[in-house]
């Protein structure tokens, strides 16, 4: 028969701890014939025994069904090892055919078959083998003597004849360079050169060059070094291990050059304050990144040398401070002294005290801090989209600085955000979605006299019912040019802006919420003059609604008098709702006040004319008019025109403003006549009146004065020498005079 198929092997078979019997499909003369080898895990190969190790079952018929059967003695073969089938005859030639002997077609079939599987056997070992391409001229091949290649490996010289050459070494034109890592090698050589990539400064050896017009070649390593993980120094990040050392060496290593701080996911223990540097981001995976600490300590400062010792462009992105410590803490979790263009993002500090752990003494969270005396600059800072958690923001002498977004829970401290010191100003506070109140000194506490330019804008006071709380803005103290718009007063417990000795502020198009939830008499809107006249502010466009009873009602709007009477502000397009929660009126102001188009809750409307002297109830639009003949020389005519007087005015002190018209004429000779129109204002006896315009009939015109001899009253007197007709006319408004 024929040998119809060039494959002498079968496998390799992977082990499976279940198969113990394996195949193969090519022609062989007895069992004998055949090798099996096993291959364990580390690939290291073994010929196995006959007999010992496997049997061998054969196909009866080797030329119609060649191959057979191993089955493995030690049973199936396991996991990770694998067994390779094939044949290996040995060379000899046993065919002997003599004269006149048996010369049978089965004997001559099978020695041809031998010779056959022999030539296959080799051709399966070649093709594993190393081979010079057909195209090489030929060469000597002969590897040098045992004695000369002992310890050596085989390399190649520059006509690619084998040579021996050193153990880890390469060959080049100019011989034999080393390339092992425990070599010694000259500096220069290639050996040197790929020992050091191997080494820990490999990456210092690698050009690197960002693509773009301008840019410059530097190294992996400088590149690299720009991020350090904490990882990197050590820490765990299981929640046991205490990884300070690790991230306190990690944030040292880029002291000098700056960089990036990587926190990966996971939960660090920290025991003792870290201190940071400017140009250093520490950046985290967001709420997965979380330091835990469990003692009252700083986790993160920057040097405090000198009050004047500044820090620059730090920043804190994406992580998670959670303190545990219930007790008295003093310390705030991240301090900066000095502070320039620092930022903030998406940072979350926690304390560990619950809800109803309130407390005036105790401090967490952020501290931007200008000492006093410090001749250094401290402005620029941002705190973008931070969660403080039962914790709050300080300060301290900042300008040109913003918190935006995020979520200041200040209940079970001191304060949520407070703005200390007389340099302070130029402050941004936008945005902020849920401001929880402390008790103590509120939601946003301005305290520094002389705190300046702060826009409080578009942020929402959460009012929990379940939660005691507080003032949602208190400045006890003088500040200037303060912006408060468009804000959400939600449940504030006290006042909802309670501000002493404002100049120049502006509260516009807010919202006052359930606001007095402590139903202890407080307002929505308090200015108070303690030191001099608060001045200049005013109070336009807010909602007010309380729309459950208080029986300790405050008011929408108060001015209060603690010593001096604020003078000089204007509210107006104020709305009230609330028929049991609020005072009637709801707004309260002292006299020296313009009140415009506020509605409900028993409002008052006034204007202030001639110096403060006149207040004006604009919506008491009247006309009066008077007609008769007045005598010559000195024949009067009085119009009345109000003698009303209360709100706070002394009695008997009427007070109007508007147009007065006088015609005049002759009974007896009708060209002889006068018209004017007179602007007029008056309080109490004291008129002022100035002539808008007027005609004289073409005889000329009548001579007469006007006065106010009495409280609301206007005379006309005739100081012409014939008696006159006069029609008086009054256009406008009354009010009260103020004192």
């Amino acid at each position: 028969m024929t040998i119809s198929s060039q494959n002498r092997q079968a496998g390799p078979y992977l082990g499976n701890d279940v198969a113990t019997a394996f195949t193969f499909a090519f022609k062989v003369f007895s069992a004998s014939d055949l090798q099996v080898v096993r291959t364990d895990a580390a690939g290291v190969e073994s010929t196995l025994a006959l007999t010992t190790d496997y049997t061998v079952a054969l196909n009866s018929n080797q030329d119609s069904n060649p191959g057979g059967t191993v089955t493995l003695v030690a049973g199936a073969l396991v996991s990770g090892t694998k067994l390779t089938i094939t044949s290996s005859i040995i060379p000899l030639q046993a065919t002997d055919l003599t004269n006149q002997g048996g010369f049978y077609p089965k004997v001559i079939t099978n020695a041809l078959d031998k010779l056959t599987i022999l030539i296959q056997q080799l051709l399966n070992g070649l093709g594993r083998s190393i081979k010079l391409p057909i195209s090489d001229s030929a060469m000597n091949v002969t590897l040098p003597a045992a004695s000369v290649r002992a310890s050596k490996a085989l390399g190649f010289d520059a006509n690619g004849q084998p040579i021996a050459v050193p153990a880890g070494s390469a060959v080049t034109d100019s011989g034999a360079v080393t390339f092992t890592t425990s070599g010694s090698y000259s500096a220069g050589t290639v050996g040197k050169w790929l020992k050091d990539l191997a080494s820990s400064i490999g990456s210092s050896l690698i050009g690197f060059i960002q693509s773009g017009i301008g840019a410059v070649a530097r190294t992996v390593q400088d590149e690299l070094r720009q991020t350090v993980s904490v990882k990197q120094f050590g820490a765990v990040g299981d929640g046991v291990t205490d990884d300070t050392a690790a991230i306190r060496a990690a944030i040292a290593s880029l002291a000098t050059s700056g960089g990036i701080v990587l926190i990966p996911r996971g939960t660090y223990l920290v025991s003792s304050a870290i201190q940071t540097y400017s140009n250093i981001t520490i950046k985290g995976e967001g709420d997965s990144s979380q330091i835990l600490v469990a003692t009252d300590i700083e986790v993160f400062y920057s040097d405090r040398t000198t009050i004047s010792t500044s820090i620059f462009r730090a920043e804190f992105r994406d992580f998670y401070i959670k303190k545990t410590f219930t007790g008295a803490t003093t310390k705030y979790d991240i301090h900066l002294q000095n502070p320039n263009v620092c930022k903030f993002s998406n940072v979350r500090i926690q304390s560990g005290h619950i809800d109803s752990a309130y407390s005036a003494t105790n401090v967490g969270g952020i501290f931007l801090d200008k000492p006093a005396g410090s001749t250094a600059s401290a402005f620029m800072n941002r705190i973008d989209d931070c969660w403080i958690q039962n914790n709050s923001i300080y300060l301290l002498n900042i300008t040109d600085s913003s918190i935006k977004g995020g979520y200041v829970w200040g209940h079970v401290r001191q304060f949520a955000i407070r703005l200390g010191g007389a340099s302070a100003g130029n402050i941004d506070i936008i945005g902020v979605n849920g401001i929880i109140t402390s008790q103590y000194n509120g939601g946003i506490w301005l305290d520094g006299s002389g705190i300046n330019q702060v826009r409080i804008i578009g942020n929402e006071w959460d009012g929990n019912p379940l939660l005691t709380l507080g003032t949602g803005i208190y400045s006890p103290q003088s500040t200037f040019q303060v912006a408060v718009s468009g804000n959400t007063f939600w449940g504030c417990g006290k006042h909802g802006i309670d501000t002493t000795d404002p100049v120049g502020w502006s509260i516009t198009g807010n919202n006052f919420w359930k606001g007095n939830a402590q139903d202890n008499s407080y307002d929505d809107i308090r200015i108070t003059g303690v030191t001099f006249q608060p001045n200049g502010n005013t109070v336009t466009g807010n909602s007010h609604t309380i729309d459950v009873s208080r029986t300790n009602k405050g008011y929408a709007i108060r001015e209060v008098n603690g010593g001096f009477n604020p003078f000089g502000n204007t509210y107006s397009s104020n709305s009230v709702l609330g028929g049991t929660g609020y005072q009637n009126p709801a707004i309260l102001v002292l006299q020296s006040a313009d009140q415009v188009g506020n509605v409900g809750m028993g409002t008052n409307n006034s204007l202030r004319l001639m110096q403060d002297q006149i207040r004006l109830d604009y919506e008491a639009t009247l006309v009066k008019t008077a007609r008769t003949q007045v005598a010559a020389s000195g024949g009067t005519l009085d119009l009345t025109i109000t003698t009303e007087s209360g709100n706070g005015a002394p009695a008997a002190q009427g007070s109007y403003v508007g147009t007065l018209y006088v015609s005049v004429s002759r009974p007896d000779y009708t060209p002889q006549s006068r018209r004017t129109v007179w602007a007029a204002i008056g309080y109490g006896t004291t008129l002022s009146t100035t002539s808008l315009a007027q005609q004289d009939g073409t005889g000329g015109g009548p001579t007469y004065t006007i006065t106010a001899p009495s409280n609301g009253v206007i005379r006309f007197t005739n100081t012409f020498a014939s008696a006159v007709t006069v029609d008086m006319m009054f256009v406008g408004t009354k009010g009260f005079a103020g004192a």
